[in-house]
């Protein structure tokens, strides 16, 4: 994964998304706004930078979301950058009075963030990774387009929507030339990107 990919997945998840996603909860009167006390049964630790970084109190241990990946689950860099890629989207049940950059990933629903994203146009990333080295032909590329089924995502990376029953949509999968994972808020949904291709190829 490149340098800029490991930036954008820095940005994009929150040390207090990979605490909750782990059992961690907020210790309310132990917070305040610039340092947020997360508890599991004996363990502590700290979210600090609004979400950014983080420290352990009771030992010497600190640093960014994929060093607390590391530290909670004994894992390696590797392994830490893809659970951290696998909770891009995750929403965090934060308290109110933290910083709205706090909890920007928890304040605006999949739909919302899916509309903030750009379309895929001739010559931008999305494009030029699904056509040149996916081999996608344009008028595929272009169906998915206007069925809204494609977004730009961060950092090089293409949004493919997924979609329930009534159309929705309820998630993306997240992919580039090195890169993977999945935001939803349910996952039991369907590729309405893979439908699409499957109709266009028949």
């Amino acid at each position: 994964m490149k340098r800029r990919e490991i930036e954008g997945l820095r940005e994009a998840v929150s040390c207090a998304a990979v605490l909750e996603e782990a059992g961690f909860a907020v210790d309310a009167k132990g917070s305040t706004r610039r340092a947020v006390k997360f508890r599991r049964s004996s363990e502590i630790v700290i979210v600090t930078h609004e979400g950014r970084g983080w420290f352990d109190p009771l030992s010497e241990a600190k640093g960014d979301v994929f060093g607390l990946v590391e530290h909670l689950d004994r894992a390696g860099f590797l392994e830490a950058v893809e659970k951290v890629g696998s909770l891009v989207g995750f929403k965090i049940s934060a308290p109110g009075w933290q910083s709205r950059s706090f909890v920007a990933n928890s304040e605006f629903s999949v739909s919302d963030r899916w509309q903030a994203r750009r379309r895929p146009w001739q010559g931008s990333s999305t494009w030029q990774y699904l056509h040149n080295e996916r081999c996608l032909p344009t008028y595929l590329l272009r169906t998915a387009i206007e069925r809204d089924l494609l977004r730009e995502g961060p950092n090089g990376s293409l949004w493919a929507a997924h979609t329930n029953h009534a159309g929705d949509i309820t998630g993306w999968e997240a992919r580039g030339p090195q890169y993977r994972g999945f935001a939803t808020g349910e996952r039991r949904s369907c590729s309405a990107l893979a439908r699409t291709l499957q109709c266009a190829w028949l």
